[in-house]
């Protein structure tokens, strides 16, 4: 990160910090500052699920140490989300199965 602007915004009120899963952004008056997460721990895992009658796959960001049961929890709360707040009620089958 460049120095000389963490001294331009050192005087300046923050408006607004954003937080993402890559890292955050603070933004002030007249800049916006992005700081990523440098971690050479980071993957994608591919889960593949099926919950009643539906199945498919979601992407999950993690980090390479992750237990399986982690990543499951973060497809299965990432799956209930994009399904408007809860999952049908019947069998669940849930599997990592590819890390990159």
């Amino acid at each position: 990160m460049n120095k000389n602007i963490l001294k331009q915004i050192k005087k300046e009120p923050v408006k607004d910090i954003i937080l993402d899963n890559n890292g955050f952004s603070i933004i002030t008056e007249k800049h916006q500052i992005n700081i990523s997460y440098d971690d050479n721990e980071d993957c994608l895992a591919t889960v593949k699920y099926q919950v009643a009658t539906y199945s498919g796959e979601v992407q999950v960001n993690c980090n390479k140490n992750d237990e399986d049961e982690y990543i499951i929890a973060k497809a299965k709360r990432i799956v209930t989300q994009k399904a408007g707040g809860s999952l049908p009620f019947g069998y669940e089958s849930w599997k990592v199965v590819e890390r990159s």
